[in-house]
């Protein structure tokens, strides 16, 4: 059975009093926005869309998670059983 991953696109502006580095990590940045000097808004541009199979595992690679077992799926996108 394929397993089923869900994919969200969400995009954020943000508006600072200085540049933002682009070696800034995202939850720096989230910091900076919730206690600091950011603006920051975001909008979903992608919500939940279900991602089956292979596509699922090119997806998850491109993350750089090269082992899909992270989703309990293996290498062709299949569902891994709990074995106990």
């Amino acid at each position: 059975m394929k397993k089923t991953i869900y994919r969200s696109v969400i995009q954020i502006e943000v508006l600072s009093p200085t540049p933002i580095s682009e070696s800034s990590n995202l939850s720096d940045i989230i910091d900076e926005g919730d206690c600091g000097e950011f603006s920051i808004t975001h909008k979903f541009t992608t919500a939940n869309k279900p991602v089956k199979g292979m596509k699922a595992v090119d997806l998850i690679r491109n993350q750089g998670i090269w082992d899909p077992e992270f989703f309990q799926m293996d290498d062709k996108g299949n569902e891994i059983e709990d074995e106990e």
